[in-house]
């Protein structure tokens, strides 16, 4: 097996490994490096995020959830004051508000970032909602226990406008990347699952 270290147009460097007989590496190698620096740019990965909280924010209409804020950290007369940090969007239903934190990446956010929301949730009595491509079993949990809810999206969702690269990023780097058409169904058994965890919450009062 053979390595070599790239840098990648972020600044970053990444590592690539090849068999020792394979021929045309330096090839591949360029292929590669060519993709991650097209997928990872930040005009790339801001376009992805954007996709994410509009197809969150367009699947809760669909379900008459309304919406009260968005990028926010106050609501109902009540201030996070803690940090910067806010909530994507705040909805309503049936009495019940839901503060949803979108994460259209491929790796987890940070673990301190995810305690600080929950806090802001719980500080503005609103129902953490996180809506990521995976979360680890013990944040699942910690969301269960506040009485929220992860939506797992398993993919990170790309525009439509974006359906080559989805699909090359899929093929040749195996890395769990879909159109926004995989969306719909996660949601909509997110949204069910986080629907039933409320009436048990109000059952428990």
């Amino acid at each position: 097996m053979k390595t070599e270290r790239r840098k990648l147009a972020t600044g970053a460097e990444i590592k690539l490994l090849w068999h020792r007989r394979y021929r045309w590496n330096r090839r591949g190698a360029e292929r590669l490096v060519a993709l991650v620096n097209e997928y990872g740019s930040p005009s790339m990965c801001e376009a992805i995020g954007l996709n994410g909280e509009q197809m969150i924010l367009g699947g809760f209409a669909r379900r008459q959830f309304v919406l009260r804020d968005s990028h926010t950290r106050r609501y109902g007369g009540r201030r996070w004051e803690e940090s910067q940090q806010n909530l994507d969007f705040i909805f309503e239903r049936d009495g019940v508000a839901y503060g949803i934190e979108v994460k259209n990446t491929l790796s987890y956010m940070d673990e301190a970032e995810f305690d600080a929301k929950i806090r802001l949730c719980e500080h503005i009595r609103v129902r953490p909602v996180f809506a990521a491509r995976m979360l680890p079993r013990e944040w699942m949990m910690k969301l269960i226990g506040g009485g929220g809810y992860g939506m797992i999206l398993k993919y990170q969702l790309y525009p439509w406008t974006h359906v080559s690269l989805a699909r090359r990023v899929a093929a040749e780097l195996a890395l769990p990347s879909q159109l926004s058409g995989v969306f719909r169904r996660s949601w909509r058994v997110g949204v069910n699952k986080a629907l039933a965890i409320n009436k048990h919450f109000q059952m428990c009062l």
